[in-house]
């Protein structure tokens, strides 16, 4: 057995913590801590990594890089308040949902 690192990104929203590993595709948890979703992101790439590995794949080289690009932005708040209420949801609840669709 050995050690890798992989890199994760966190996100933090009013239902909790999103976080994700860009280098796994779809790789992605939650919770309602920071503490907890480091957890939960943990247990999804180690049985990510397994059943890759059982599928005959390797483990993937890692290539992420984190940059920031420049976006000009004006006043759009009557647009983003129509986006909001289209949706009612936040992140974690929309992903919730996805998972479950994709399951059923």
């Amino acid at each position: 057995m050995r050690n890798i690192a992989l890199p994760i990104v966190i996100e933090v929203d009013a239902d909790g913590f999103f976080v994700s590993c860009p280098a796994l595709q779809g790789c992605y948890s939650q919770g309602d801590t920071y503490e907890e979703a480091i957890k939960n992101i943990k247990d999804a790439i180690k049985l990510h990594l397994v059943d890759g590995l059982a599928d005959g794949e390797e483990i993937p080289q890692v290539s992420v890089s984190l940059s920031t690009v420049d976006i000009a932005v004006g006043c759009q708040a009557p647009r983003l308040d129509r986006a909001r209420n289209l949706f009612r949801i936040g992140k974690t609840a929309f992903f919730q949902s996805r998972a479950r669709a994709a399951v059923t």
